[in-house]
Protein backbone atom coordinates (compact mmCIF):
# COMPACT_ATOMS: atom_id res chain seq x y z
CA UNK A 1 0.00 0.00 0.00
CA UNK A 2 1.40 3.91 -0.79
CA UNK A 3 2.22 5.14 2.47
CA UNK A 4 2.03 8.46 2.48
CA UNK A 5 4.79 11.03 4.76
CA UNK A 6 3.47 14.06 7.08
CA UNK A 7 7.05 14.62 7.38
CA UNK A 8 9.84 14.82 4.83
CA UNK A 9 13.61 15.33 5.26
CA UNK A 10 13.15 16.91 9.09
CA UNK A 11 10.02 19.13 7.67
CA UNK A 12 6.77 19.30 7.31
CA UNK A 13 5.39 18.41 4.06
CA UNK A 14 3.13 21.34 4.11
CA UNK A 15 6.17 23.45 4.52
CA UNK A 16 7.85 22.02 1.38
CA UNK A 17 4.93 22.60 -0.16
CA UNK A 18 5.05 26.44 0.65
CA UNK A 19 9.06 26.33 0.12
CA UNK A 20 8.21 25.22 -3.30
CA UNK A 21 5.50 26.83 -4.27
CA UNK A 22 3.13 24.07 -6.16
CA UNK A 23 -0.60 23.81 -5.53
CA UNK A 24 -0.54 20.67 -3.86
CA UNK A 25 2.23 17.88 -2.56
CA UNK A 26 2.31 14.50 -1.43
CA UNK A 27 4.93 12.39 -0.20
CA UNK A 28 5.15 8.67 0.32
CA UNK A 29 7.69 6.88 1.92
CA UNK A 30 6.64 3.81 -0.75
CA UNK A 31 4.84 3.83 -3.79
CA UNK A 32 4.34 1.38 -7.03
CA UNK A 33 4.64 4.21 -9.58
CA UNK A 34 4.41 8.06 -8.57
CA UNK A 35 3.06 8.25 -12.78
CA UNK A 36 0.18 6.55 -11.48
CA UNK A 37 -0.52 8.65 -8.20
CA UNK A 38 -0.13 12.11 -10.13
CA UNK A 39 -2.42 10.58 -13.13
CA UNK A 40 -5.04 10.21 -10.64
CA UNK A 41 -4.75 13.13 -9.19
CA UNK A 42 -4.97 14.91 -12.69
CA UNK A 43 -8.31 12.66 -13.52
CA UNK A 44 -9.60 14.15 -9.81
CA UNK A 45 -8.88 18.04 -11.13
CA UNK A 46 -5.51 19.08 -9.81
CA UNK A 47 -4.01 22.11 -10.83
CA UNK A 48 -0.74 22.00 -13.02
CA UNK A 49 2.11 21.82 -10.96
CA UNK A 50 0.54 19.94 -8.31
CA UNK A 51 3.37 17.15 -7.18
CA UNK A 52 4.36 13.57 -5.86
CA UNK A 53 7.77 12.66 -4.33
CA UNK A 54 8.36 9.21 -3.18
CA UNK A 55 11.46 7.86 -1.26
CA UNK A 56 10.77 4.36 -3.06
CA UNK A 57 9.37 2.78 -6.31
CA UNK A 58 8.42 -0.63 -6.16
CA UNK A 59 7.15 -0.67 -9.94
CA UNK A 60 8.33 2.54 -11.69
CA UNK A 61 9.20 1.96 -15.57
CA UNK A 62 10.72 3.85 -18.08
CA UNK A 63 9.35 4.37 -22.28
CA UNK A 64 7.58 1.63 -23.63
CA UNK A 65 7.02 0.00 -19.81
CA UNK A 66 10.69 -0.41 -19.03
CA UNK A 67 11.63 -0.98 -15.62
CA UNK A 68 13.16 1.72 -13.48
CA UNK A 69 14.70 0.69 -10.22
CA UNK A 70 15.35 2.62 -7.12
CA UNK A 71 15.87 1.64 -4.15
CA UNK A 72 14.81 3.24 -0.92
CA UNK A 73 16.30 6.72 0.22
CA UNK A 74 18.67 6.33 -3.13
CA UNK A 75 17.15 8.05 -5.54
CA UNK A 76 15.08 11.62 -6.53
CA UNK A 77 11.38 10.39 -7.83
CA UNK A 78 9.25 12.96 -8.58
CA UNK A 79 6.09 13.35 -11.08
CA UNK A 80 4.22 16.52 -11.91
CA UNK A 81 0.52 17.37 -13.41
CA UNK A 82 1.07 19.21 -16.65
CA UNK A 83 -1.97 21.04 -18.62
CA UNK A 84 -0.52 21.88 -22.16
CA UNK A 85 -2.68 24.27 -23.96
CA UNK A 86 -1.90 22.23 -27.18
CA UNK A 87 -0.70 19.07 -28.86
CA UNK A 88 2.17 21.13 -30.24
CA UNK A 89 3.20 21.91 -26.70
CA UNK A 90 3.15 18.77 -25.38
CA UNK A 91 5.54 17.51 -28.30
CA UNK A 92 8.05 18.81 -26.99
CA UNK A 93 7.69 19.00 -23.40
CA UNK A 94 10.06 15.95 -22.92
CA UNK A 95 12.95 17.69 -24.37
CA UNK A 96 12.09 21.13 -22.41
CA UNK A 97 11.76 19.28 -18.92
CA UNK A 98 14.88 17.08 -19.82
CA UNK A 99 16.98 20.35 -20.26
CA UNK A 100 15.43 22.01 -16.84
CA UNK A 101 16.57 18.92 -15.13
CA UNK A 102 19.73 18.89 -16.07
CA UNK A 103 20.27 22.63 -15.30
CA UNK A 104 19.09 21.87 -11.62
CA UNK A 105 21.49 19.03 -11.40
CA UNK A 106 24.24 21.32 -11.99
CA UNK A 107 23.36 23.86 -9.86
CA UNK A 108 23.83 21.18 -7.21
CA UNK A 109 26.69 19.11 -8.47
CA UNK A 110 29.84 20.36 -10.03
CA UNK A 111 28.78 17.65 -13.22
CA UNK A 112 28.41 18.14 -16.65
CA UNK A 113 24.62 16.54 -17.92
CA UNK A 114 24.35 15.33 -21.74
CA UNK A 115 20.68 14.37 -23.25
CA UNK A 116 20.25 11.31 -24.85
CA UNK A 117 17.11 12.01 -26.83
CA UNK A 118 14.04 11.74 -26.19
CA UNK A 119 14.46 11.43 -22.62
CA UNK A 120 17.45 10.13 -21.09
CA UNK A 121 20.07 12.36 -19.05
CA UNK A 122 23.73 11.03 -19.14
CA UNK A 123 26.63 11.68 -17.63
CA UNK A 124 30.20 10.85 -18.70
CA UNK A 125 28.50 8.29 -21.24
CA UNK A 126 26.31 6.68 -18.19
CA UNK A 127 22.60 7.35 -17.68
CA UNK A 128 21.52 9.09 -14.57
CA UNK A 129 18.39 9.34 -14.82
CA UNK A 130 15.83 9.84 -17.45
CA UNK A 131 12.26 11.38 -18.41
CA UNK A 132 8.78 9.75 -18.76
CA UNK A 133 6.12 11.77 -19.49
CA UNK A 134 2.62 10.52 -20.15
CA UNK A 135 -0.84 12.05 -20.85
CA UNK A 136 -4.18 11.62 -22.14
CA UNK A 137 -6.00 13.83 -25.20
CA UNK A 138 -9.75 15.85 -24.87
CA UNK A 139 -10.61 16.44 -28.69
CA UNK A 140 -7.94 18.48 -29.85
CA UNK A 141 -5.69 19.23 -27.04
CA UNK A 142 -4.28 17.63 -24.09
CA UNK A 143 -6.42 16.98 -21.00
CA UNK A 144 -3.49 16.54 -18.88
CA UNK A 145 0.82 15.27 -19.44
CA UNK A 146 1.98 13.67 -16.13
CA UNK A 147 5.63 13.98 -16.51
CA UNK A 148 8.02 11.78 -14.36
CA UNK A 149 11.59 11.96 -13.60
CA UNK A 150 13.85 9.74 -11.60
CA UNK A 151 17.61 10.62 -11.00
CA UNK A 152 20.24 8.38 -9.47
CA UNK A 153 21.46 10.44 -6.37
CA UNK A 154 23.50 8.85 -3.62
CA UNK A 155 24.01 5.13 -5.30
CA UNK A 156 27.82 4.25 -5.48
CA UNK A 157 29.11 2.99 -9.04
CA UNK A 158 29.14 -0.94 -8.00
CA UNK A 159 25.28 -0.40 -7.29
CA UNK A 160 24.65 -2.07 -10.83
CA UNK A 161 24.44 -4.90 -11.55
CA UNK A 162 24.14 -7.33 -14.81
CA UNK A 163 22.47 -5.66 -18.21
CA UNK A 164 23.02 -2.10 -15.98
CA UNK A 165 27.04 -2.79 -14.92
CA UNK A 166 29.02 -0.06 -16.78
CA UNK A 167 25.82 1.85 -17.84
CA UNK A 168 24.35 4.09 -15.01
CA UNK A 169 26.11 5.98 -12.44
CA UNK A 170 24.39 8.68 -9.33
CA UNK A 171 25.28 12.09 -8.78
CA UNK A 172 27.49 11.05 -5.92
CA UNK A 173 29.56 8.66 -7.67
CA UNK A 174 30.39 10.92 -10.45
CA UNK A 175 30.35 14.23 -7.90
CA UNK A 176 32.64 12.17 -5.18
CA UNK A 177 30.43 13.32 -2.25
CA UNK A 178 26.54 13.10 -1.26
CA UNK A 179 24.00 15.16 -2.60
CA UNK A 180 20.65 16.68 -1.01
CA UNK A 181 17.67 14.90 -2.37
CA UNK A 182 15.68 17.32 -1.19
CA UNK A 183 17.47 20.34 -2.59
CA UNK A 184 17.34 18.67 -5.96
CA UNK A 185 13.85 18.38 -5.81
CA UNK A 186 13.51 22.00 -5.00
CA UNK A 187 15.51 22.50 -7.88
CA UNK A 188 13.53 20.12 -10.40
CA UNK A 189 10.30 21.90 -9.54
CA UNK A 190 11.37 25.44 -9.48
CA UNK A 191 12.94 24.25 -13.27
CA UNK A 192 9.88 22.71 -13.94
CA UNK A 193 7.19 25.19 -12.97
CA UNK A 194 9.04 28.00 -15.13
CA UNK A 195 8.87 25.71 -18.23
CA UNK A 196 5.11 25.01 -17.70
CA UNK A 197 4.31 28.63 -18.06
CA UNK A 198 5.68 28.67 -21.62
CA UNK A 199 2.70 28.80 -23.93
CA UNK A 200 5.08 28.06 -27.61
CA UNK A 201 4.42 24.97 -29.01
CA UNK A 202 8.18 24.80 -30.43
CA UNK A 203 11.47 24.62 -29.18
CA UNK A 204 13.09 28.25 -30.19
CA UNK A 205 16.42 28.96 -30.77
CA UNK A 206 17.70 29.06 -27.59
CA UNK A 207 16.34 25.55 -26.66
CA UNK A 208 17.52 24.10 -30.03
CA UNK A 209 21.10 25.58 -29.38
CA UNK A 210 20.76 24.16 -25.44
CA UNK A 211 19.66 21.07 -26.11
CA UNK A 212 22.93 20.90 -29.29
CA UNK A 213 25.47 21.66 -26.43
CA UNK A 214 24.00 18.63 -24.53
CA UNK A 215 23.22 16.18 -27.28
CA UNK A 216 25.58 13.05 -26.83
CA UNK A 217 23.88 11.62 -29.90
CA UNK A 218 24.91 14.03 -32.75
CA UNK A 219 27.47 12.84 -35.11
CA UNK A 220 26.92 9.93 -34.32
CA UNK A 221 25.64 6.57 -35.80
CA UNK A 222 22.53 5.30 -34.42
CA UNK A 223 19.73 2.54 -34.88
CA UNK A 224 15.94 3.56 -34.18
CA UNK A 225 13.66 0.41 -32.92
CA UNK A 226 16.37 -1.60 -34.47
CA UNK A 227 15.14 -0.33 -37.66
CA UNK A 228 16.08 2.99 -38.99
CA UNK A 229 19.93 4.11 -39.37
CA UNK A 230 22.00 7.11 -39.66
CA UNK A 231 23.75 9.57 -38.38
CA UNK A 232 22.05 11.79 -35.76
CA UNK A 233 21.73 15.74 -36.51
CA UNK A 234 20.13 16.78 -33.46
CA UNK A 235 16.52 17.90 -33.04
CA UNK A 236 14.27 20.27 -34.89
CA UNK A 237 11.51 22.53 -33.28
CA UNK A 238 8.92 19.96 -32.85
CA UNK A 239 10.96 18.09 -31.21
CA UNK A 240 11.97 15.36 -34.03
CA UNK A 241 14.91 13.72 -34.10
CA UNK A 242 16.69 14.21 -37.46
CA UNK A 243 18.84 11.36 -39.10
CA UNK A 244 21.53 11.55 -41.96
CA UNK A 245 20.99 8.55 -44.29
CA UNK A 246 23.57 6.86 -46.20
CA UNK A 247 22.05 7.66 -49.18
CA UNK A 248 21.89 11.34 -48.41
CA UNK A 249 18.30 10.92 -47.31
CA UNK A 250 17.20 12.70 -44.29
CA UNK A 251 14.59 11.07 -42.20
CA UNK A 252 12.60 12.68 -39.27
CA UNK A 253 11.92 10.24 -36.40
CA UNK A 254 9.29 11.28 -33.51
CA UNK A 255 9.53 8.18 -31.37
CA UNK A 256 11.38 5.19 -30.57
CA UNK A 257 14.52 3.79 -28.95
CA UNK A 258 17.76 4.77 -30.03
CA UNK A 259 21.01 2.91 -29.67
CA UNK A 260 24.41 4.14 -30.90
CA UNK A 261 25.88 1.75 -33.11
CA UNK A 262 29.86 2.02 -32.46
CA UNK A 263 32.19 0.97 -35.82
CA UNK A 264 32.93 -3.07 -34.98
CA UNK A 265 31.41 -2.80 -31.87
CA UNK A 266 27.88 -3.80 -32.32
CA UNK A 267 25.28 -1.68 -30.54
CA UNK A 268 25.79 0.03 -27.46
CA UNK A 269 23.23 2.07 -24.86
Amino acid sequence: MDRERREWHGRAVEEWRRAWGVPTLRVYESVGSTNDIARGMAEDGAEQGSTVVADEQTRGRGRRGRVWRSDPGQSLILSMVARPRSLEAESVLSIRLGLAVARAIEEIAPVAVGLKWPNDLMIDGLKVGGMLCEGAVEGERPAYVVAGTGVNVLQPDDAWTGALAGRATSLAARHGAAVSIPRLAGRVVQEWLRVLDRREGRLDPVELDAFRARDVLRGRRVTVDAEKRGVARGVEPDGALRLAGDEGRSTRVVSGTVRVVEPDAGESI
